[in-house]
Protein backbone atom coordinates (compact mmCIF):
# COMPACT_ATOMS: atom_id res chain seq x y z
CA UNK A 1 0.00 0.00 0.00
CA UNK A 2 1.28 3.47 -0.90
CA UNK A 3 2.19 5.37 2.31
CA UNK A 4 3.14 8.67 0.66
CA UNK A 5 0.93 11.60 1.73
CA UNK A 6 -1.33 12.77 -1.06
CA UNK A 7 -1.02 16.27 -2.52
CA UNK A 8 -3.19 18.06 -5.02
CA UNK A 9 -3.43 16.79 -8.59
CA UNK A 10 -2.16 20.15 -9.86
CA UNK A 11 1.10 19.65 -7.96
CA UNK A 12 1.70 16.27 -9.58
CA UNK A 13 0.88 17.62 -13.04
CA UNK A 14 3.46 20.36 -12.46
CA UNK A 15 6.09 17.79 -11.42
CA UNK A 16 5.47 15.71 -14.56
CA UNK A 17 5.67 18.81 -16.77
CA UNK A 18 8.93 19.99 -15.17
CA UNK A 19 10.55 16.59 -15.50
CA UNK A 20 9.48 16.36 -19.15
CA UNK A 21 11.12 19.74 -19.86
CA UNK A 22 14.45 18.34 -18.67
CA UNK A 23 14.13 14.90 -20.26
CA UNK A 24 13.42 16.44 -23.67
CA UNK A 25 17.12 17.28 -23.99
CA UNK A 26 17.72 13.59 -24.75
CA UNK A 27 15.39 13.73 -27.75
CA UNK A 28 16.99 16.92 -29.06
CA UNK A 29 20.46 15.36 -28.95
CA UNK A 30 19.41 12.95 -31.70
CA UNK A 31 16.39 14.32 -33.57
CA UNK A 32 17.99 17.72 -34.26
CA UNK A 33 21.36 16.34 -35.36
CA UNK A 34 20.38 13.56 -37.78
CA UNK A 35 19.10 15.93 -40.53
CA UNK A 36 22.20 18.11 -40.32
CA UNK A 37 24.73 15.29 -40.82
CA UNK A 38 25.35 15.93 -44.55
CA UNK A 39 26.06 19.61 -43.88
CA UNK A 40 28.27 18.77 -40.90
CA UNK A 41 30.25 16.25 -42.97
CA UNK A 42 31.29 18.99 -45.40
CA UNK A 43 31.98 21.57 -42.71
CA UNK A 44 34.05 19.18 -40.59
CA UNK A 45 35.83 17.69 -43.64
CA UNK A 46 35.15 14.08 -42.72
CA UNK A 47 33.67 10.99 -44.29
CA UNK A 48 33.16 9.45 -40.83
CA UNK A 49 30.22 11.69 -39.96
CA UNK A 50 28.20 8.70 -38.73
CA UNK A 51 30.30 8.83 -35.56
CA UNK A 52 28.48 12.04 -34.59
CA UNK A 53 25.47 9.80 -33.88
CA UNK A 54 27.37 6.60 -33.07
CA UNK A 55 29.30 8.13 -30.17
CA UNK A 56 26.05 9.15 -28.45
CA UNK A 57 24.49 5.71 -28.89
CA UNK A 58 27.69 3.98 -27.80
CA UNK A 59 28.23 5.94 -24.58
CA UNK A 60 24.57 6.08 -23.60
CA UNK A 61 24.08 2.38 -24.28
CA UNK A 62 26.92 1.48 -21.93
CA UNK A 63 25.84 3.90 -19.20
CA UNK A 64 22.09 3.34 -19.32
CA UNK A 65 22.08 0.36 -16.90
CA UNK A 66 23.78 2.63 -14.33
CA UNK A 67 20.99 5.20 -14.46
CA UNK A 68 18.74 3.68 -11.82
CA UNK A 69 21.64 2.90 -9.47
CA UNK A 70 23.03 6.42 -9.79
CA UNK A 71 19.61 7.82 -8.90
CA UNK A 72 19.36 5.54 -5.87
CA UNK A 73 22.87 6.39 -4.70
CA UNK A 74 22.92 10.17 -5.17
CA UNK A 75 19.25 11.15 -5.42
CA UNK A 76 17.24 11.86 -8.56
CA UNK A 77 17.35 15.67 -8.46
CA UNK A 78 21.12 15.74 -8.03
CA UNK A 79 21.62 13.35 -10.93
CA UNK A 80 19.27 15.37 -13.16
CA UNK A 81 21.39 18.43 -12.39
CA UNK A 82 24.68 16.66 -13.19
CA UNK A 83 23.45 15.11 -16.43
CA UNK A 84 21.85 18.29 -17.75
CA UNK A 85 25.04 20.15 -16.82
CA UNK A 86 27.08 17.62 -18.80
CA UNK A 87 24.71 17.96 -21.73
CA UNK A 88 25.07 21.75 -21.64
CA UNK A 89 28.87 21.50 -21.50
CA UNK A 90 28.89 19.10 -24.46
CA UNK A 91 26.57 21.38 -26.41
CA UNK A 92 28.87 24.34 -25.75
CA UNK A 93 31.94 22.41 -26.97
CA UNK A 94 30.12 21.44 -30.20
CA UNK A 95 28.86 25.00 -30.69
CA UNK A 96 32.34 26.51 -30.41
CA UNK A 97 34.32 23.83 -32.25
CA UNK A 98 35.15 23.38 -35.93
CA UNK A 99 37.14 20.23 -35.12
CA UNK A 100 35.65 16.79 -35.76
CA UNK A 101 37.52 15.35 -32.76
CA UNK A 102 36.33 18.04 -30.34
CA UNK A 103 32.80 17.69 -31.68
CA UNK A 104 32.93 13.99 -30.84
CA UNK A 105 34.05 14.88 -27.31
CA UNK A 106 31.11 17.23 -26.97
CA UNK A 107 28.72 14.61 -28.30
CA UNK A 108 30.05 12.07 -25.79
CA UNK A 109 29.20 14.52 -22.99
CA UNK A 110 25.74 15.03 -24.46
CA UNK A 111 25.16 11.26 -24.35
CA UNK A 112 24.58 11.42 -20.60
CA UNK A 113 21.18 12.98 -21.32
CA UNK A 114 19.91 9.57 -22.40
CA UNK A 115 20.13 8.52 -18.73
CA UNK A 116 17.54 11.17 -17.85
CA UNK A 117 14.75 8.72 -18.74
CA UNK A 118 15.44 6.02 -16.12
CA UNK A 119 16.18 8.71 -13.53
CA UNK A 120 12.87 10.41 -14.33
CA UNK A 121 11.08 7.09 -13.89
CA UNK A 122 12.79 6.61 -10.51
CA UNK A 123 11.76 10.12 -9.48
CA UNK A 124 8.16 9.42 -10.45
CA UNK A 125 8.17 6.25 -8.35
CA UNK A 126 9.56 8.23 -5.41
CA UNK A 127 7.19 11.18 -5.32
CA UNK A 128 4.03 10.32 -7.27
CA UNK A 129 1.12 8.20 -6.08
CA UNK A 130 1.42 4.74 -7.62
CA UNK A 131 -1.73 5.24 -9.72
CA UNK A 132 -0.12 8.22 -11.50
CA UNK A 133 3.24 6.61 -12.28
CA UNK A 134 2.11 4.86 -15.52
CA UNK A 135 0.50 8.10 -16.70
CA UNK A 136 3.67 10.07 -15.99
CA UNK A 137 5.82 7.55 -17.87
CA UNK A 138 3.40 7.73 -20.82
CA UNK A 139 3.63 11.53 -20.84
CA UNK A 140 7.42 11.33 -21.07
CA UNK A 141 7.13 8.76 -23.87
CA UNK A 142 4.69 11.02 -25.74
CA UNK A 143 7.10 13.89 -25.27
CA UNK A 144 9.74 11.86 -27.10
CA UNK A 145 7.27 11.51 -29.98
CA UNK A 146 6.75 15.26 -30.09
CA UNK A 147 10.51 15.73 -30.15
CA UNK A 148 10.84 13.32 -33.05
CA UNK A 149 8.32 15.39 -35.02
CA UNK A 150 9.47 18.87 -34.03
CA UNK A 151 13.23 18.20 -33.85
CA UNK A 152 13.89 17.88 -37.60
CA UNK A 153 11.76 20.95 -38.39
CA UNK A 154 13.52 23.04 -35.77
CA UNK A 155 16.86 21.69 -36.95
CA UNK A 156 16.07 22.72 -40.51
CA UNK A 157 14.92 26.21 -39.59
CA UNK A 158 18.07 26.90 -37.56
CA UNK A 159 20.58 25.27 -39.89
CA UNK A 160 19.20 26.79 -43.08
CA UNK A 161 19.53 30.30 -41.64
CA UNK A 162 22.42 30.13 -39.15
CA UNK A 163 24.50 27.02 -39.88
CA UNK A 164 24.81 23.78 -37.97
CA UNK A 165 26.54 25.40 -34.95
CA UNK A 166 23.20 27.04 -34.14
CA UNK A 167 21.78 23.60 -33.30
CA UNK A 168 24.19 23.22 -30.43
CA UNK A 169 23.72 26.81 -29.28
CA UNK A 170 19.99 26.08 -29.14
CA UNK A 171 20.58 22.85 -27.17
CA UNK A 172 22.89 24.70 -24.79
CA UNK A 173 20.32 27.43 -24.18
CA UNK A 174 17.48 24.95 -23.83
CA UNK A 175 19.37 22.82 -21.30
CA UNK A 176 20.28 25.85 -19.15
CA UNK A 177 16.75 27.24 -19.28
CA UNK A 178 15.06 23.89 -18.62
CA UNK A 179 17.34 23.20 -15.66
CA UNK A 180 16.90 26.69 -14.22
CA UNK A 181 13.11 26.48 -14.44
CA UNK A 182 12.60 22.86 -13.44
CA UNK A 183 15.23 21.53 -11.07
CA UNK A 184 14.82 24.11 -8.23
CA UNK A 185 11.10 23.26 -8.09
CA UNK A 186 11.57 19.48 -7.99
CA UNK A 187 11.51 17.89 -4.53
CA UNK A 188 14.79 16.49 -3.26
CA UNK A 189 14.90 12.76 -2.70
CA UNK A 190 17.37 11.19 -0.28
CA UNK A 191 19.88 8.58 -1.41
CA UNK A 192 18.58 5.05 -0.91
CA UNK A 193 21.46 2.84 -2.00
CA UNK A 194 25.03 2.45 -0.83
CA UNK A 195 26.16 -0.39 -3.04
CA UNK A 196 28.86 -0.39 -5.68
CA UNK A 197 28.67 0.80 -9.27
CA UNK A 198 30.05 -1.43 -12.00
CA UNK A 199 32.18 1.27 -13.61
CA UNK A 200 34.72 -1.29 -14.80
CA UNK A 201 32.01 -3.16 -16.68
CA UNK A 202 30.73 0.05 -18.26
CA UNK A 203 34.24 1.06 -19.37
CA UNK A 204 34.97 -2.37 -20.85
CA UNK A 205 31.65 -2.36 -22.68
CA UNK A 206 32.45 1.01 -24.28
CA UNK A 207 35.93 -0.21 -25.31
CA UNK A 208 34.59 -3.47 -26.74
CA UNK A 209 31.81 -1.90 -28.79
CA UNK A 210 33.97 1.04 -29.84
CA UNK A 211 36.73 -1.26 -31.09
CA UNK A 212 34.25 -3.34 -33.08
CA UNK A 213 32.71 -0.24 -34.67
CA UNK A 214 36.14 1.16 -35.48
CA UNK A 215 37.20 -2.02 -37.24
CA UNK A 216 33.89 -2.19 -39.09
CA UNK A 217 33.84 1.44 -40.20
CA UNK A 218 37.52 1.82 -41.12
CA UNK A 219 38.38 -1.70 -42.26
CA UNK A 220 37.51 -0.96 -45.86
CA UNK A 221 39.84 2.06 -45.84
CA UNK A 222 42.69 0.59 -43.82
CA UNK A 223 42.40 -2.85 -45.42
CA UNK A 224 40.68 -5.75 -43.70
CA UNK A 225 44.00 -7.47 -42.98
CA UNK A 226 45.91 -4.33 -42.00
CA UNK A 227 47.51 -4.05 -38.57
CA UNK A 228 45.05 -1.36 -37.43
CA UNK A 229 41.99 -3.37 -38.43
CA UNK A 230 43.29 -6.59 -36.90
CA UNK A 231 44.36 -4.67 -33.79
CA UNK A 232 40.90 -3.16 -33.40
CA UNK A 233 39.30 -6.58 -33.80
CA UNK A 234 41.71 -8.06 -31.25
CA UNK A 235 40.89 -5.22 -28.84
CA UNK A 236 37.21 -6.07 -29.23
CA UNK A 237 37.81 -9.73 -28.43
CA UNK A 238 39.98 -9.00 -25.38
CA UNK A 239 37.65 -6.31 -24.02
CA UNK A 240 34.61 -8.53 -24.52
CA UNK A 241 36.26 -11.43 -22.69
CA UNK A 242 37.28 -9.11 -19.87
CA UNK A 243 33.75 -7.67 -19.69
CA UNK A 244 32.22 -11.15 -19.37
CA UNK A 245 34.74 -12.09 -16.67
CA UNK A 246 34.04 -8.91 -14.70
CA UNK A 247 30.28 -9.31 -14.97
CA UNK A 248 30.32 -12.95 -13.85
CA UNK A 249 32.39 -12.08 -10.77
CA UNK A 250 30.69 -8.82 -9.80
CA UNK A 251 28.20 -8.87 -6.94
CA UNK A 252 26.29 -6.04 -8.61
CA UNK A 253 27.03 -6.41 -12.35
CA UNK A 254 26.17 -3.92 -15.04
CA UNK A 255 24.38 -6.75 -16.85
CA UNK A 256 23.11 -9.94 -15.27
CA UNK A 257 24.45 -12.36 -17.87
CA UNK A 258 22.68 -15.19 -16.07
CA UNK A 259 19.43 -13.96 -17.58
CA UNK A 260 20.71 -14.94 -21.01
CA UNK A 261 20.63 -18.57 -19.96
CA UNK A 262 16.84 -18.35 -20.12
CA UNK A 263 15.55 -19.22 -23.59
CA UNK A 264 12.72 -16.67 -23.52
CA UNK A 265 14.90 -13.71 -22.60
CA UNK A 266 17.75 -14.66 -24.95
CA UNK A 267 15.28 -14.92 -27.86
CA UNK A 268 13.75 -11.57 -26.92
CA UNK A 269 17.20 -9.97 -26.93
CA UNK A 270 17.95 -11.51 -30.32
CA UNK A 271 14.75 -10.01 -31.75
CA UNK A 272 15.51 -6.61 -30.21
CA UNK A 273 19.07 -6.58 -31.57
CA UNK A 274 18.35 -7.78 -35.10
CA UNK A 275 14.92 -6.18 -35.48
CA UNK A 276 16.11 -2.76 -34.32
CA UNK A 277 18.57 -2.41 -37.20
CA UNK A 278 16.34 -0.25 -39.48
CA UNK A 279 15.41 2.26 -36.77
CA UNK A 280 18.74 4.07 -37.11
CA UNK A 281 19.28 3.36 -40.80
CA UNK A 282 16.25 5.41 -41.87
CA UNK A 283 17.20 8.74 -40.16
CA UNK A 284 20.80 8.29 -41.29
CA UNK A 285 20.19 7.55 -44.98
CA UNK A 286 16.98 9.36 -45.93
CA UNK A 287 18.01 12.95 -45.03
CA UNK A 288 21.22 12.49 -47.03
CA UNK A 289 19.22 11.32 -50.04
CA UNK A 290 16.71 14.16 -49.90
CA UNK A 291 19.32 16.85 -49.28
CA UNK A 292 21.63 15.71 -52.08
CA UNK A 293 21.62 18.11 -55.04
CA UNK A 294 20.35 16.98 -58.43
CA UNK A 295 23.10 15.13 -60.31
CA UNK A 296 23.42 12.56 -63.10
CA UNK A 297 23.04 9.07 -61.68
CA UNK A 298 21.26 10.28 -58.54
CA UNK A 299 17.54 9.88 -59.19
CA UNK A 300 16.96 9.89 -55.44
CA UNK A 301 18.29 13.45 -55.00
CA UNK A 302 15.97 16.45 -54.54
CA UNK A 303 18.22 19.15 -53.07
CA UNK A 304 15.75 19.84 -50.25
CA UNK A 305 16.40 22.16 -47.36
CA UNK A 306 16.40 20.72 -43.85
CA UNK A 307 12.95 22.15 -43.16
CA UNK A 308 11.62 20.46 -46.27
CA UNK A 309 13.24 17.17 -45.23
CA UNK A 310 11.51 17.48 -41.87
CA UNK A 311 8.15 17.97 -43.56
CA UNK A 312 8.60 14.99 -45.87
CA UNK A 313 9.59 12.68 -43.02
CA UNK A 314 7.06 14.05 -40.52
CA UNK A 315 4.72 11.04 -41.02
CA UNK A 316 7.34 8.94 -39.22
CA UNK A 317 6.96 10.76 -35.91
CA UNK A 318 3.20 11.19 -36.22
CA UNK A 319 2.66 7.50 -36.99
CA UNK A 320 4.98 6.44 -34.15
CA UNK A 321 3.06 8.61 -31.67
CA UNK A 322 -0.19 6.91 -32.68
CA UNK A 323 1.21 3.38 -33.02
CA UNK A 324 2.86 3.33 -29.59
CA UNK A 325 -0.37 3.55 -27.54
CA UNK A 326 -2.15 1.34 -30.09
CA UNK A 327 0.57 -1.26 -29.68
CA UNK A 328 0.13 -1.15 -25.92
CA UNK A 329 -3.64 -1.65 -26.32
CA UNK A 330 -3.13 -4.56 -28.71
CA UNK A 331 -0.66 -6.13 -26.26
CA UNK A 332 -3.36 -6.08 -23.58
CA UNK A 333 -6.09 -7.27 -25.94
CA UNK A 334 -4.13 -9.89 -27.87
CA UNK A 335 -0.41 -10.39 -27.20
CA UNK A 336 2.91 -8.51 -27.32
CA UNK A 337 4.27 -11.19 -29.67
CA UNK A 338 1.63 -10.22 -32.26
CA UNK A 339 2.51 -6.53 -31.82
CA UNK A 340 6.20 -7.30 -32.31
CA UNK A 341 5.46 -9.31 -35.46
CA UNK A 342 3.35 -6.49 -36.88
CA UNK A 343 6.05 -3.95 -36.02
CA UNK A 344 8.77 -5.96 -37.74
CA UNK A 345 6.64 -6.57 -40.83
CA UNK A 346 5.72 -2.88 -41.14
CA UNK A 347 9.40 -2.00 -40.75
CA UNK A 348 10.45 -4.52 -43.41
CA UNK A 349 7.78 -3.11 -45.74
CA UNK A 350 9.08 0.42 -45.28
CA UNK A 351 12.63 -0.67 -46.13
CA UNK A 352 11.34 -2.51 -49.21
CA UNK A 353 9.46 0.61 -50.34
CA UNK A 354 12.56 2.77 -49.97
CA UNK A 355 14.79 0.26 -51.76
CA UNK A 356 12.43 0.06 -54.75
CA UNK A 357 10.74 3.48 -54.89
CA UNK A 358 12.67 6.68 -54.17
CA UNK A 359 12.18 8.97 -57.15
CA UNK A 360 9.14 10.92 -55.84
CA UNK A 361 8.69 12.74 -52.55
CA UNK A 362 5.38 11.02 -51.78
CA UNK A 363 7.23 7.69 -51.83
CA UNK A 364 9.50 8.90 -49.04
CA UNK A 365 6.52 10.21 -47.07
CA UNK A 366 4.65 6.91 -47.45
CA UNK A 367 7.64 4.82 -46.38
CA UNK A 368 8.24 7.20 -43.49
CA UNK A 369 4.70 6.69 -42.19
CA UNK A 370 4.88 2.91 -42.58
CA UNK A 371 8.16 2.87 -40.64
CA UNK A 372 6.57 5.01 -37.92
CA UNK A 373 3.91 2.37 -37.37
CA UNK A 374 6.57 -0.33 -37.21
CA UNK A 375 8.70 1.79 -34.87
CA UNK A 376 5.80 2.40 -32.47
CA UNK A 377 4.75 -1.26 -32.40
CA UNK A 378 8.34 -2.45 -31.99
CA UNK A 379 9.01 -0.40 -28.88
CA UNK A 380 5.56 -1.01 -27.41
CA UNK A 381 6.15 -4.76 -27.68
CA UNK A 382 9.75 -4.77 -26.46
CA UNK A 383 9.06 -3.81 -22.84
CA UNK A 384 6.12 -6.20 -22.60
CA UNK A 385 8.11 -9.11 -24.05
CA UNK A 386 10.93 -8.42 -21.60
CA UNK A 387 8.45 -8.56 -18.71
CA UNK A 388 6.98 -11.82 -20.06
CA UNK A 389 10.46 -13.35 -20.35
CA UNK A 390 11.89 -12.53 -16.90
CA UNK A 391 10.90 -12.87 -13.25
CA UNK A 392 9.47 -9.72 -11.69
CA UNK A 393 12.57 -9.28 -9.53
CA UNK A 394 14.74 -9.00 -12.66
CA UNK A 395 12.54 -6.83 -14.89
CA UNK A 396 14.49 -3.65 -14.13
CA UNK A 397 17.86 -5.22 -14.95
CA UNK A 398 16.44 -6.95 -18.04
CA UNK A 399 14.92 -3.69 -19.31
CA UNK A 400 18.29 -1.98 -18.93
CA UNK A 401 19.95 -4.76 -20.91
CA UNK A 402 17.32 -4.46 -23.64
CA UNK A 403 17.85 -0.69 -23.90
CA UNK A 404 21.61 -1.18 -24.04
CA UNK A 405 21.14 -3.73 -26.80
CA UNK A 406 19.01 -1.23 -28.73
CA UNK A 407 21.66 1.46 -28.34
CA UNK A 408 24.39 -0.87 -29.53
CA UNK A 409 22.24 -1.98 -32.48
CA UNK A 410 21.64 1.63 -33.49
CA UNK A 411 25.35 2.36 -33.30
CA UNK A 412 26.25 -0.73 -35.33
CA UNK A 413 23.53 -0.16 -37.94
CA UNK A 414 24.61 3.45 -38.48
CA UNK A 415 28.20 2.29 -38.89
CA UNK A 416 27.22 -0.48 -41.30
CA UNK A 417 25.16 1.94 -43.40
CA UNK A 418 28.06 4.40 -43.51
CA UNK A 419 30.48 1.63 -44.48
CA UNK A 420 28.18 0.50 -47.31
CA UNK A 421 27.93 4.06 -48.63
CA UNK A 422 31.70 4.55 -48.44
CA UNK A 423 32.04 1.78 -51.03
CA UNK A 424 29.54 3.43 -53.38
CA UNK A 425 30.81 6.99 -53.86
CA UNK A 426 29.36 8.84 -56.83
CA UNK A 427 31.27 12.12 -56.56
CA UNK A 428 33.28 14.24 -54.14
CA UNK A 429 33.15 18.04 -54.14
CA UNK A 430 33.59 21.00 -51.82
CA UNK A 431 29.94 20.64 -50.89
CA UNK A 432 30.41 17.07 -49.66
CA UNK A 433 30.22 13.49 -50.85
CA UNK A 434 27.44 12.05 -52.99
CA UNK A 435 26.76 8.33 -53.09
CA UNK A 436 25.35 6.07 -55.75
CA UNK A 437 21.75 4.97 -55.81
CA UNK A 438 22.95 1.38 -55.43
CA UNK A 439 24.66 2.19 -52.13
CA UNK A 440 21.46 3.53 -50.58
CA UNK A 441 19.41 0.65 -51.96
CA UNK A 442 21.82 -1.88 -50.49
CA UNK A 443 21.53 -0.22 -47.09
CA UNK A 444 17.74 -0.52 -47.17
CA UNK A 445 17.88 -4.14 -48.37
CA UNK A 446 20.17 -5.07 -45.47
CA UNK A 447 17.88 -3.32 -42.98
CA UNK A 448 14.80 -4.98 -44.43
CA UNK A 449 16.44 -8.40 -44.31
CA UNK A 450 17.21 -7.87 -40.62
CA UNK A 451 13.55 -7.05 -39.92
CA UNK A 452 12.36 -10.18 -41.71
CA UNK A 453 14.93 -12.36 -39.92
CA UNK A 454 13.78 -10.96 -36.57
CA UNK A 455 10.15 -11.59 -37.56
CA UNK A 456 10.95 -15.26 -38.19
CA UNK A 457 12.48 -15.53 -34.71
CA UNK A 458 9.55 -13.68 -33.13
CA UNK A 459 7.10 -16.01 -34.86
CA UNK A 460 8.78 -18.96 -33.13
CA UNK A 461 8.55 -17.35 -29.67
CA UNK A 462 6.82 -19.43 -27.04
CA UNK A 463 6.35 -16.57 -24.59
CA UNK A 464 4.42 -13.36 -25.06
CA UNK A 465 1.54 -15.15 -26.78
CA UNK A 466 -1.08 -14.12 -24.24
CA UNK A 467 -2.42 -10.68 -23.32
CA UNK A 468 -0.16 -8.59 -21.10
CA UNK A 469 -0.67 -9.57 -17.47
CA UNK A 470 -1.53 -13.19 -18.22
CA UNK A 471 1.96 -14.48 -18.98
CA UNK A 472 3.62 -16.30 -16.12
CA UNK A 473 7.25 -15.71 -15.29
CA UNK A 474 9.63 -18.07 -17.00
CA UNK A 475 12.55 -19.84 -15.46
CA UNK A 476 15.94 -18.30 -16.00
CA UNK A 477 19.35 -18.95 -14.59
CA UNK A 478 19.95 -17.65 -11.06
CA UNK A 479 21.29 -14.14 -10.65
CA UNK A 480 24.50 -13.64 -8.65
CA UNK A 481 22.43 -12.65 -5.60
CA UNK A 482 20.44 -15.88 -5.89
CA UNK A 483 23.48 -18.17 -6.13
CA UNK A 484 23.88 -20.49 -3.14
CA UNK A 485 26.63 -19.54 -0.76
Amino acid sequence: MDQRPERGLGYYILIIFLVELVVETATLSVSMVYPALPLMAGALHTTDIAWIITIVLLVSGALFPLGGKLADRFGERRMLTVLVGGFAAGSLICALSDSFTLTLVGRALQAGAILLSPIAWALFRSILPSRLVPIAVSVVATGFGVGIVAGPLLSGALTDHFGYHSLFWFMFGYAILAAAVSIPLLPATPPRFGGSLDLAGAALLVVAIGAALLALSEGGIWGWTSARTVGSAACFVVATAAFIAVELRSREPLMDLGLLRGRAFSITMLVVIVGGFPNAVFPFLVPQMLESPHAPGATYAFGLSLVQVGLVTMPNGLAAMAAGPLGGWLSRRNSPRLVMLLGLLFTALSMLLLALFHTHLYEYALASGVLGVGFGFFFAATSNLVMAATPRSSVGVASGMAFTAQGVTNAVSTTVAATVLSHHVLSVSAGGVMFTERGYELGFWIAGACSLAAAVVAFAMRHGRRPVGQDTAVEVGPTPAEQPA
